[in-house]
């Protein structure tokens, strides 16, 4: 990844920006809300997708696979505040320790022919 995230998020098209892993958690950051929010309007809206496709020892190949992020706006009279944390899955501390993708993956599973990755094993 470039030294600057905003620039490459520029200079890559279509779908293949949503590989880029700029992403980092962030503490109750306040965002800048345009215009004005409706007063009955409070609580907090949850989201959550993937991050983060690689590490240094490797690197995801399929949407699914990259690491999952949570990401939380709290809304209230004071305004509107921002965070996010990784989902601290087993798979995800494997491969933060080891600084390796783990192999258990979307594009690596088992072809259709022996089953697919939807029967049971």
């Amino acid at each position: 990844m470039s030294a600057n995230p905003v620039l490459e998020a520029t200079s890559v098209l279509g779908r293949a920006r949503g590989f880029l892993s700029g992403a980092s958690e962030i503490d109750d950051a306040p965002v800048d809300v345009q215009g004005r929010l409706p007063t009955w309007l409070a609580g907090s809206l949850l989201l959550n997708g993937p991050a983060l496709w690689e590490l240094s020892g490797g690197r995801f190949a399929h949407w699914f696979d990259g690491y999952s992020m949570w990401h939380a706006l709290h809304i209230d009279a004071r305004g509107v505040r921002y965070r996010s944390r990784f989902a601290q899955s087993d798979s995800f501390r494997r491969s933060r320790r080891t600084r390796r993708s783990m192999a258990n993956s979307a594009a690596r599973t088992r072809r259709a022919s022996s089953g697919g990755w939807w029967r049971p094993r």
